[in-house]
């Protein structure tokens, strides 16, 4: 019986305890239990090989200072500083696995800490305000916004990055450097949230040509209208446009007018109308200017 027990840590592996190896004689079938704790030796000696060869070649400098060469406050380091350990653990464990599916994502595991420890590390960003945009017309399905970068297309790959979620983006654009501030490179970063309607996050994308950046924002099919129109790139603070709930008995118009009930706290003349429209709707009552009998096709 027995076998081994393996501590796993953030700092490395530790054996509790080892039995000696027993080595089958010729012809006898190996214990499972044997091939189990040979793996697990392989593992931990590859493990702690890795992490003293990484810890030997990795330039530490991240710990004193930020993108620009500018050394860090304590305040700021500590920001840094577990996140960088935490890309450290993933590139021990990419270098000692075997399989070439959990490499993958190992691989795009690093790639994605990297982007967010760089981002960590740049303190000095400037926005990009002016844009032009299109697609935003009825049946139109991508947005498309066109930020101007000097040089854009010489970055290399890694210094522009954009991520994406279900109503929003951020750009960043690392070491622009400006004709009019020759020598020094600029950071940029424009961050939408609360866009007009969703997006796809998995088909919007970022590319590059000449002295343009563009994002393009995969508009989501709305189940009535297809591709609807954006009156404008992001709401702000505002309302966003009524979205139709296709599981919702009343196709969630319930639950946008208590919204708007809520917002409009002070309006007593405007919340009392709401509220009574949300009253019909609750009684199933007609409410003028919507018919109160199905549609019969023509």
């Amino acid at each position: 019986g027995g076998g081994e027990a393996i501590a796993w840590h953030s700092q490395g592996v530790s054996v509790a305890t080892a039995e000696p190896e027993v080595t089958p004689e010729l012809g006898q079938e190996a214990d499972p239990r044997e091939s189990k704790n040979a793996e697990k030796r392989r593992v931990e000696e590859a493990y702690n090989e890795e992490r003293v060869k990484i810890h030997k070649h990795e330039v530490r400098s991240l710990d004193e200072a930020d993108v620009d060469g500018w050394k860090l406050d304590q305040a700021q380091r500590d920001l840094v500083d577990e996140l960088d350990e935490d890309l450290l653990e993933l590139r021990v464990l990419l270098a000692c696995c075997r399989s070439e599916e959990n490499k993958e994502r190992l691989r795009q595991a690093v790639q994605e800490f990297e982007v967010n420890l760089r981002v960590k590390r740049t303190w000095a960003w400037f926005p990009l305000t002016r844009f032009q945009w299109s697609g935003y017309e009825y049946e139109q399905p991508v947005i498309t916004l066109d930020f101007k970068v000097r040089g854009a297309s010489k970055l290399p790959a890694e210094d522009i990055h954009c991520d994406f979620g279900t109503d929003w983006f951020d750009l960043k654009v690392w070491n622009v450097e400006w004709p009019e501030d020759p020598g020094v490179k600029y950071h940029h970063r424009v961050r939408k949230t609360r866009l007009m309607r969703d997006i796809v996050p998995t088909e919007s994308s970022v590319r590059v040509s000449g002295d343009h950046v563009y994002v393009e924002l995969q508009k989501v099919v709305d189940p009535r209208h297809g591709y609807c129109a954006w009156p404008d790139l992001a709401a702000g603070k505002g309302r966003k446009p009524f979205k139709y709930d296709e599981e919702a008995p009343d196709g969630g118009l319930m639950e946008f007018f208590e919204g708007e009930y809520e917002k409009y706290e002070g309006y007593d003349g405007f919340r009392r109308d709401i509220g009574k429209a949300m009253e019909k709707i609750h009684r199933r009552e007609p409410i003028r200017g919507i018919p109160d009998t199905p549609m019969e096709d023509d």
